[in-house]
C-alpha cells in the first residue's frame, strides 16, 4: 500500500509508461505471487508432517525446507520481472479509481497466460491436492477413534474447521483474480 500511496502522489499524469509505476506493479504482484507459493509450501510441509511423520526429519531435512522457503520468494520474481521495466513485454496503467499501478495483463496473452500457468495452477493444485488428502485422513482418523473410543466421546471436527476455511479463502481471493485475468 505505501507503494501505491507514493504513485499516486508523485505520478504524473502523461500518457507514456511511468518507471515508477512499473516497479510498484512489480512489487505487488511478487507479493501476491509470493503469498500463493508459500501458503503452498505450507501446505505441503503439513502433508509431509501428517502422512510420513517417522521420516519426516529425513524427507524434509532443513535444507531443503530452506530450498522450499528460497523457491517460494525468489521464483515469482523472476518470472515477474519483465513488468519492472517501462518498455518491457508488458503495459502498466495507473488507476485513478483505485490509485494502484496494475499490469495490463491484456497486452501480452502469452505472458498472462504462461504466469497463470507458472503460478495460480501449480499453487492452487499443490494446496487442494494437501488440503484434502489431511482432511480425508482427518475424517477418517476420527471415525476409527469414535468406533474405538469407550462412551463414544465427543471428537471436534478441527480439520474441518481448520483445512475448509483455509481453502475457501484461498480460492475466494484468488480465483476472481485470474478469472478477470485471463479474461482480459
Amino acid at each position: 500500500m505505501p507503494l501505491n500511496l507514493c504513485v499516486s502522489f508523485m505520478k504524473e499524469y502523461n500518457a507514456g509508461p511511468d518507471p515508477f509505476c512499473h516497479v510498484v506493479a512489480f512489487f505487488n504482484a511478487t507479493i501476491y505471487s509470493t503469498c500463493m507459493y508459500t501458503l503452498a509450501t505450507i501446505s505441503l510441509e503439513r502433508y509431509i508432517a501428517v502422512f510420513y511423520p517417522l521420516k519426516y526429519s529425513t524427507v524434509l531435512t532443513r535444507r531443503r525446507a530452506l530450498l522450499l522457503i528460497a523457491f517460494a520468494w525468489v521464483f515469482p520474481p523472476v518470472l515477474l520481472v519483465p513488468i519492472s521495466f517501462p518498455a518491457g513485454i508488458i503495459e502498466v496503467q495507473f488507476s485513478r479509481a483505485s490509485l494502484v499501478c496494475n499490469p495490463l495483463y491484456s497486452s501480452n496473452v502469452t505472458y498472462s497466460l504462461s504466469l497463470t500457468c507458472f503460478i495460480f495452477f501449480p499453487c492452487s493444485a499443490i494446496m487442494t491436492f494437501c488440503n484434502l488428502r489431511l482432511w480425508i485422513a482427518a475424517k477418517r482418523q476420527r471415525l476409527k477413534l469414535r468406533r474405538h473410543s469407550w462412551g463414544g466421546g465427543y471428537r471436534p471436527k478441527v480439520a474441518l474447521r481448520v483445512l475448509v476455511p483455509v481453502m475457501t479463502v484461498y480460492y475466494t481471493c484468488w480465483t476472481p483474480c485470474m478469472v478477470i485475468m485471463l479474461y482480459n
